[in-house]
């Protein structure tokens, strides 16, 4: 894949997840998946889409960071907890094969909000 389809698979994905709809995200994910995140490794792309659909929305969501290639991304983002209200930061690093998801490991972290205006 190019970096430029690359980054729409991703993309696409990623808006599919924050706006709830789980039939554009599972045509982005291969039959076969690695999901290795915080509260689960998920191998079924369908579980993982009801996973992620039915998990802690997250509200106030940003990105922050996006890198793309031609088999990779790397995203950082971040919001808030819907249901602890807690500000989260998120890491996934992305891996694609056939125009397919196939790898998505996942870092967070949760902070206060400390701003000293930098």
């Amino acid at each position: 894949m190019s970096v430029d389809e690359t980054r729409e698979l991703v993309l696409r994905y990623w808006l599919s997840w924050q706006e709830g709809d789980g039939e554009s995200m599972r045509a982005c994910l291969a039959d076969e998946i690695l999901f290795d995140g915080l509260y689960a490794t998920i191998h079924d792309p369908d579980r993982l889409v009801e996973f992620r659909l039915g998990g802690d929305p997250m509200r106030d969501v940003s990105m922050l960071e996006s890198f793309f290639g031609a088999d990779f991304a790397a995203l950082l983002y971040a919001g808030r907890s819907a249901t602890t209200g807690a500000h989260v930061r998120l890491g996934e690093l992305i891996k694609l094969r056939r125009g397919r998801i196939v790898s998505i490991r996942s870092v967070a972290g949760s902070r206060p909000v400390v701003d000293d205006g930098d």
